[in-house]
């Protein structure tokens, strides 16, 4: 029994009134973690998961989500906003659990900005007992808040993106198809060379510039830049490991992106081959616009020293816009003077009637 993954979900539906309208697509998309899990995973791995919880076909969930063998685990108790809490008690006389405290990584909660809290109930307890958000396991006392202010605010971003992947409305990509994203998304940072190749020592440096150490570790997704293994290394190479739905947002949030423009992207371009590096593959305004900075930059430089500046632009420029590149890109400056061309015969003349005049005075 899973309380995120709830299964035989259209039993449940076949047991309601005839009238009913309520669907296994409605539990499963708006009531249960199906949609955060399944976000950067691909639509066949979805859609066998969404199979499984409609109709139990004992295929373990966690085990096909990564979350069974992630290193970012799930919160072992049931979870609550305090004030949420008070307001459901006031105004229904018990609260409901809300899918969105129980997500990992959600430390605050977005509505009232307070530090969730853990009920009294287990998790991963295997009795089917019905245990309601009520004054037995909750209590509407908040928690102060000691943590430091740029926690609360990293976090509450991260809650944002959180809530955005349970509306379950975004278009699936497959894994590669995120990797390429992210390592354009890398170039436009200077975190890769021009071929996609990462810079790893400068990422991490950038990452943990970004994010603040012991937040990391709350997040359960730390980084010890001495050692090899870390999770970010590996992160945004090619392989088909699992990564956890909490540390693609935490990548996303670091490359300031919103979730719905990696979903939205149709087109991406990823790590280039030296082949493809031959054609004009990058957008020629951008590369336009790169070159005239680099002139405007270093005024009275000659086109050697130019491209020696921006070399990587200058062959993609010289390459593929070279007419373009002729009527913006300054001469040489240190040319020798033009040499006056000499008339052989006009000289020779003259030479004569010198020579004549000398052999008068003889």
């Amino acid at each position: 029994k899973s309380v995120l993954f709830p299964q035989n979900i259209s039993t449940l539906i076949s047991k309601l009134p005839p009238r009913s309208k309520v669907t296994s697509q409605e539990i499963i998309i708006n009531h249960t973690a199906f949609p955060y899990f399944t976000a950067f995973l691909s639509g066949e791995r979805s859609n066998e998961i969404y199979r499984s919880m409609e109709d139990s076909n004992s295929i373990n969930i966690e085990s096909m989500t990564g979350i069974a063998g992630s290193k970012v685990k799930l919160y072992n108790r049931l979870r609550y906003c305090p004030i949420c809490f008070s307001e459901d008690m006031e105004k229904y006389g018990e609260s409901y659990w809300r899918r969105i405290h129980q997500m990992p990584g959600v430390l605050y909660f977005q509505k009232h900005r307070v530090l969730i809290k853990e009920s009294n109930v287990v998790i991963s307890d295997s009795k089917n007992d019905y245990l309601c958000a009520d004054e037995d396991t909750c209590n509407p006392e908040i928690v102060e808040d000691f943590y430091p202010k740029i926690y609360k605010e990293l976090n509450l971003k991260y809650v944002n993106n959180v809530e955005k992947l349970l509306l379950g409305k975004h278009q699936k990509k497959e894994l590669k198809f995120i990797i390429d994203f992210y390592i354009d998304k890398l170039r436009e940072r200077r975190y890769t060379s021009e071929r996609g190749y990462l810079y790893i020592d400068k990422l991490i440096d950038g990452f943990l510039q970004h994010y603040p150490k012991e937040y990391l570790e709350l997040m359960q997704s730390e980084v010890d830049k001495n050692q090899m293994g870390n999770w970010l290394r590996i992160f945004v190479r090619y392989n088909s490991s699992n990564r956890s739905p909490l540390r693609h947002l935490l990548f996303l949030q670091f490359l300031q992106v919103e979730v719905e423009e990696l979903f939205n992207e149709k087109k991406v371009i990823g790590r280039i081959s030296a082949k493809e590096m031959r054609s004009p593959i990058f957008d020629k305004e951008k590369r336009r616009k790169e070159w005239l900075r680099i002139i405007e930059s270093n005024p009275g430089a000659n086109r050697s020293e130019l491209k020696e500046i921006g070399k990587h632009i200058h062959t993609w420029i010289y390459t593929h816009d070279r007419e373009w590149y002729h009527k913006v890109t300054p001469r040489n400056n240190s040319r020798k003077k033009k040499v006056d061309i000499i008339d052989w015969a006009k000289r020779d003349e003259e030479c004569l009637a010198l020579a004549r005049k000398g052999y008068e005075r003889v």
